[in-house]
Formats: structure tokens, C-alpha cells, sequence
């Protein structure tokens, strides 16, 4: 697990440095960064933390993912039983160096147009997680997630490129000595620009997101991750959908195929209601598994704390995958994460 904790520091200590989103506002010929624009609001679980069935909620968020994140959680169940894990997210698109779009072409209805926006919001993830089960042989996981349709885009549902691209016009006299927060290095204050898109578009009401991934998950004898070393190899199949009906509250709508492609197959049904604020998001709800048959409440805080930090407390009756032995348990965890946003808080 040391092992395993020092690459992982190292690739997101890598991802701090080389994630500089570069603040680029729309151009005189229509061309846009389009990762300008992300707003650090409904931040999706890892896609491989949701294969292994650790994420801090059991009922997905819809959202777009952000173009990097990194992950780290701890949690506590009953007996003094502790997994700790970690995990890193990247979308292909921004790893290969896309991202300088022309406004138009990024908007556009045709098939090639929204095709290439859901590649843009296509995100691989890969974690690891120790288990009392085995200290010395951690479950490590690779997940694939897309999100289909997203009406709550700020770039194709709110004027944010041209607002930011109008306020630099506006300033005279750019700072350009001048470091301060909420400003950008052209010292102009765009951090009301930003809060107006974000409520703009969290509030967007009457359509869904929807999103889909996939996962494998298997456990990596005596630490190593050669192929012939991963023993039990476990897939997830998962749809969310989140409807928003107003400025404040998400309805969210989750169907998880765990152990796929095995005779112990089950599905995870879930349903919840998030309330929405400016620092943080509470969301409360259940899902049923149809192998116990149960219903599995849970709770959960997501706080924003700074640009690019956020934490996540959740408690929840966990149905455990094979991996993680045991019957219906109370789960408490923390989850902590660092993620690429231009906005602030």
C-alpha cells in the first residue's frame, strides 16, 4: 500500500502542475478553450470508485464530468473496518490537447457536432482501494463513463463565452500586475460573470442529464497489477439520469448492473433528491438490490470548499460487492477531491 500511496501522490501531485487550465476568453475568429469554461458544480463520482461500489453515493449524478480529478476517501464501517482508496480521472480529449474549439462548431445540433461534445465529456478513471479483506493485495479498478446529454453545458446553454469575452472588452485598463483572487491574469473580476452562468444553468429546469459508464473491477494479488496477477475480476454497467425542477432541487435516477456477466449478476435501483446551495449540496436517497432484497438509505454533503477542493461526508447502508465481503452494513465515509474548474466559489 505504500507502493501504491506514492504513485498515486506522484500522479496527482503530476496533475496539480500540468492542469493549469489555461484562461483563454473567446477570440476575434470565434475560436474558445472550451475547458475555460468549467464550472467546479456537480462534481460526478470516479467512475472507477462506482465500479468498485465505494463511491460516497450509490445514486450517480448525472453531470459532465470535469476534464481532471484526482480522489482521495476513507471508509468506516462497523467493527473498525477501514478502506482507503484513491483514485485519478482524466477525459482523453483534454489529455490529447484538445480543448481550442470555434464557438459555433462546439453549438452546433448536427450528429457530428453533439458526438464531439460527448467526447469531450468522456472520462477514463483508475483506483485502488485496501481492503481489510487483504492489506496486502488492494482492489484496483478501471472505469469508463460518458455523459449523452447535458443541458446544463454552460457554453451551449448560457452566454458565459460571450459574457467573459464582453467584460475583458469592458476593462480599459487590465491590471496585469496586479494578483488578486477572483481575478484573472488580465486583472479583470469575472467572478460574478461565472456566478451568474452557474446559476444559470443549475437551474435550468424541465430536462435531464444523462450519463453512462462502465467498470471492472479486480484484486491485485500480493500488490502487483500484472494480468495474470488480477484475480476476480468483477464488471459494472450503470445509467443515471438527474432532472432538475428548479434552482434548488435535482430528482436523480440510477440503475447499477453489478458482477456482470456472473451468475451472482444484480441490480442496484435507485432514486434521490439533492437540494442545491451555494456552498454545498445535500442529497438523500435509497436504492434496492435484488439480491438481498433490501432497500439501502443514505446521506450525503458535497462541499465546494475553494476552486479547485472539495469534500464529500456520506452515510449509507451499503449492499457490498463480492470483493468487499459482508452483509447490509452502515457505511460512514470521507472523500476528499481536487478537480480542474475556472470558476470560484
Amino acid at each position: 500500500m505504500t507502493r501504491l500511496a506514492s504513485v498515486t501522490c506522484f500522479a496527482i501531485a503530476s496533475i496539480g502542475v500540468s492542469a493549469q487550465i489555461e484562461p483563454v476568453a473567446a477570440q476575434d475568429d470565434g475560436r474558445i478553450n472550451i475547458y475555460r469554461y468549467v464550472l467546479g458544480v456537480d462534481v460526478p463520482q470516479a467512475p472507477a470508485l462506482v465500479a468498485m461500489g465505494v463511491a460516497p453515493n450509490q445514486v450517480l449524478l448525472g453531470s459532465a464530468p470535469k476534464p481532471l480529478s484526482a480522489t482521495v476517501l476513507a471508509v468506516f464501517g462497523r467493527g473498525g473496518e477501514t478502506q482507503l482508496g484513491a483514485a485519478v480521472d482524466v477525459a482523453p480529449y483534454y489529455f490529447l490537447g484538445g480543448g481550442v474549439r470555434e464557438l459555433e462548431s462546439y453549438r452546433s445540433g448536427s450528429l457530428a457536432g453533439r458526438a464531439l461534445r460527448v467526447l469531450t465529456k468522456t472520462l477514463l478513471s483508475f483506483a485502488a482501494v485496501r481492503t481489510p479483506a487483504d492489506l496486502n493485495s488492494p482492489l484496483v479498478s478501471v472505469g469508463l463513463r460518458s455523459t449523452f446529454h447535458d443541458p446544463h453545458d454552460p457554453i451551449s446553454n448560457t452566454a458565459l463565452p460571450e459574457n467573459i469575452a464582453a467584460a475583458l472588452a469592458r476593462a480599459q485598463y487590465p491590471l496585469t500586475d496586479i494578483e488578486e483572487e477572483g481575478m484573472d491574469d488580465r486583472g479583470v473580476d469575472l467572478a460574478p460573470v461565472y456566478a451568474a452562468a452557474r446559476r444559470e444553468s443549475r437551474a435550468r429546469a424541465g430536462d435531464a442529464q444523462v450519463s453512462a459508464g462502465w467498470g471492472v473491477t479486480a484484486r491485485a494479488v500480493g500488490g502487483a497489477l500484472g494480468g495474470s496477477d488480477l484475480d476476480d475480476a468483477r464488471h459494472a454497467l450503470w445509467v443515471t439520469a438527474q432532472y432538475t425542477t428548479g434552482a434548488r432541487y435535482d430528482v436523480i435516477a440510477t440503475v447499477q448492473f453489478r458482477n456482470a456477466f456472473h451468475d451472482d449478476d444484480r441490480f442496484w435501483l435507485g432514486a434521490a433528491l439533492r437540494r442545491k446551495r451555494d456552498g454545498a449540496d445535500v442529497q438523500a436517497g435509497l436504492y434496492y438490490d435484488t439480491a438481498s432484497k433490501q432497500l439501502h438509505p443514505g446521506v450525503a454533503v458535497d462541499s465546494r470548499l475553494s476552486q479547485h477542493l472539495g469534500v464529500v461526508v456520506s452515510l449509507i447502508a451499503q449492499a457490498d460487492p463480492p470483493q468487499l465481503t459482508g452483509p447490509r452494513r452502515i457505511r460512514f465515509g470521507v472523500m476528499g477531491r481536487w478537480f480542474a474548474a475556472s470558476d470560484r466559489p
